[in-house]
């Protein structure tokens, strides 16, 4: 009786000290075999093992097989779902095959049946290898494993309970702070009423100022050309000036106000782009026999120019085009008729058109005469200031033509040709061979002499009167003095500046005390007494109107001051707002966690962004719906060639806040884990305190 008890209690220590009575008959040697085929069994199911030995048959658990009872644990495996084995490695490979370690005073667990008797000590027990419990093989671990299981414990539970005591500190001062920042958005949005108040009285005086000085201006003449008639004229005043304008795919034209506060509003661009930004829906129409006058102000790095269609596509004859006004750092276009600048301040740009009947680009057999063309601007990634270049003001005249056209004596047909501007252009069979002529010579009657020695025989004398008459209309609409006669040697003996240039060279010398828009402060005087019209002037700005300037100052000073206030007032209202929503993290709204981490620095602002050094990982976004534990941050800075950065940081339980570990399971998509007083909440120590008791599986030892 003695031996029988001291057998079944050596039963009860091999199932951890569960109270589980094996049934068994008297006699010790099969009490003996029981104990030998009962290893690796768990004790929830040990009484299926025990009834069927007291039987002497096992029934497989899934029901495949009845065997004898000497079948279990025989490392042959006979069931389907290996329960005949469950202290061998005979059925490993099964996904229900496990092996069960008592681990008597440490933590049970359960392990892969293919451990068992691989030479290797899984359970501190040693039951997994043949030698059996506290063999010399696989001596008894469990003792000190769970001591050191116990104090680790031990530690986490005292952390939890330092982290609480120190998050209530916290929660302490909530009424507190929450006070404090309702008390600043109130002086924030106090103070914020007389800002916008001076803002508007600031806002009230600049339009007063630039409403009187645009007054001032309309009250004078009107410059014009003459002997021309304005066909297109915009200012981009109306409300709906965009609609006249057709915005090519790419480009990014736009109505704004003149941020120097000179014209009003403005065609502005907002950046690079190639073959045209921006097109008038409206056309013109000229010709070499019916030249335009353009004009245009401009600053930043302006391209002007036609095409023969609204929008910007790339079929020959179809997007014909010619750039015109093109900036002086730009070596191609030599058949330019202006030249731009890259200039802060704005220009006035003049010139006729056209200069000859084809286009430059993408025109092959089209000619400009008789064909409708539209308004083209750009500026291009050349010249570096796509994002300043704003147009304004565009003007088109159509000149009045005076024309002679005869067949000479030598078959070439010859035109003389009156522009809008006063200039005498010369063509022979429609070549242009003189441009802006002055020096026309008539001699013995029929012939004509221009154009360094070009000379052409009229038909009759009646010709020649009518091109010297020409030439006098030339002369005349540049105001200068000069009656040429029939027959009459027309020769200049010295350069002359004639009227015209005159007026234009004295815009220069009364540009400081003129406020006239379309004054020539660059206009210089050519060998030949003409006008060298590129570049224009600069428009004047505010520094000629020092009450003007010191009001915008003001305005803007008011309007930033308004922008910084808000920007104050909605972090306090963010603030109180995060309070409402997580009154459990009020410990972490406005605080950040940072480390170095290998050759990295990242820091984590809780409820704003997440950065290594200066790459931003993301944005908060919200809490991970499957794990409340854990904080979402997305749309950072795309990886090269690859997606936006985000970041999942874990929230652990701690007293003090810390960034402790930053990893990159796939490329661009990092997680971090942070400790910080908000998470030791009761769960976090109810969990610790369930895992006294729990059983290791194998998913833990992964």
């Amino acid at each position: 009786a003695t031996a029988a008890a001291a057998a079944t209690a050596a039963m009860s220590r091999s199932f951890g000290g569960l109270a589980l009575w094996v049934r068994c008959s008297s006699h010790l040697a099969l009490c003996m075999l029981t104990r030998s085929q009962l290893a690796g069994v768990r004790p929830d199911v040990a009484g299926r093992y025990t009834d069927a030995l007291q039987g002497l048959a096992f029934q497989c658990f899934d029901g495949s097989l009845r065997m004898p009872a000497s079948g279990v644990n025989d490392n042959f495996c006979d069931c389907g779902d290996g329960s005949d084995e469950p202290g061998t490695a005979a059925c490993a490979g099964l996904p229900t095959a496990r092996f069960y370690c008592h681990n008597e005073e440490s933590i049970p667990k359960i392990i892969y049946s293919s451990r068992v008797q691989d030479g290797v000590c899984d359970c501190c027990d040693g039951s997994d290898e043949a030698g059996g419990a506290g063999s010399r093989s696989c001596p008894n671990r469990c003792k000190a494993e769970g001591e050191a299981f116990q104090a680790e414990r031990a530690q986490k539970r005292a952390s939890i309970l330092e982290g609480q005591q120190v998050l209530r500190g916290m929660e302490g001062q909530v009424n507190e702070t929450v006070a404090a920042w309702q008390a600043e958005q109130r002086r924030l949005e106090s103070e914020l009423v007389e800002m916008e108040r001076n803002e508007s009285v600031s806002q009230a005086l600049v339009d007063s100022l630039i409403k009187a000085r645009e007054e001032a201006k309309s009250a004078k003449a009107v410059p014009t050309v003459p002997n021309a008639t304005l066909v297109f004229n915009e200012d981009f005043e109306a409300s709906d000036a965009i609609d006249g304008w057709e915005v090519a795919v790419g480009g990014g034209a736009r109505i704004d106000s003149d941020p120097k506060g000179q014209h009003g509003k403005v065609l502005a661009l907002r950046g690079c782009t190639w073959g045209g930004d921006v097109f008038s829906r409206k056309g013109i129409m000229c010709s070499l026999e019916h030249k335009c006058t353009v004009e245009f102000w401009a600053r930043g790095a302006p391209w002007q120019g036609f095409s023969t269609g609204s929008k910007r596509t790339e079929e020959e004859g179809f997007d014909a085009h010619s750039w015109l006004a093109v900036p002086a750092s730009n070596p191609d276009f030599a058949d330019r008729l202006a030249t731009t600048e890259s200039t802060d301040d704005w220009r006035l740009y003049r010139y006729e058109f056209p200069n000859n009947d084809a286009f430059q680009l993408l025109g092959t057999g089209l000619k400009v005469s008789g064909r409708e063309v539209h308004f083209m601007v750009q500026s291009h990634a050349s010249t570096g200031q796509c994002a300043d270049t704003m147009f304004d003001s565009f003007s088109v005249w159509r000149n009045a033509l005076g024309q002679v056209t005869f067949v000479d004596a030598d078959g070439d047909m010859i035109e003389f040709r009156l522009t809008g501007l006063g200039s005498l252009d010369i063509y022979a069979n429609n070549e242009l061979v003189g441009s802006n002529v002055t020096d026309v010579k008539a001699l013995n009657g029929d012939f004509i002499h221009f154009a360094d020695g070009y000379r052409a025989k009229a038909p009759n004398r009646t010709v020649v009167k009518a091109v010297l008459d020409l030439v006098q209309q030339s002369l005349a609409m540049r105001k200068k003095e000069h009656q040429p006669q029939v027959g009459e040697l027309l020769e200049k003996q010295q350069p002359e500046v004639s009227e015209y240039a005159k007026w234009a060279l004295d815009q220069q010398e009364d540009a400081a005390g003129s406020e006239a828009s379309d004054s020539f402060s660059d206009a210089k005087q050519t060998d030949n007494g003409e006008v060298d019209w590129q570049p224009l002037a600069t428009k004047k700005d505010s520094d000629d109107d020092p009450e003007l300037k010191q009001a915008q100052a003001n305005l803007e000073s008011a309007k930033k001051q308004v922008r910084g206030q808000r920007l104050r007032l909605k972090r306090v209202a963010d603030k109180l707002e995060l309070q409402a929503k997580e009154p459990r993290h009020f410990s972490m709204i406005d605080a950040c966690v940072e480390s170095k981490i290998q050759e990295y620095r990242y820091k984590i602002c809780y409820f704003d962004e997440a950065k290594q050094d200066s790459t931003r990982l993301g944005r908060f976004k919200g809490w991970d719906e499957g794990d409340p534990s854990v904080m979402l941050f997305t749309n950072g800075q795309k990886c090269w060639e690859g997606p936006p950065r985000s970041i999942k940081v874990h929230l652990a339980c701690g007293p003090v806040a810390s960034l402790d570990e930053v990893w990159e399971p796939s490329r661009c998509t990092y997680e971090a884990r942070v400790t910080h007083p908000s998470a030791c909440t009761e769960e976090a120590l109810q969990a610790v305190l369930q895992s006294e008791e729990a059983m290791r599986t194998p998913r833990e030892e992964l």
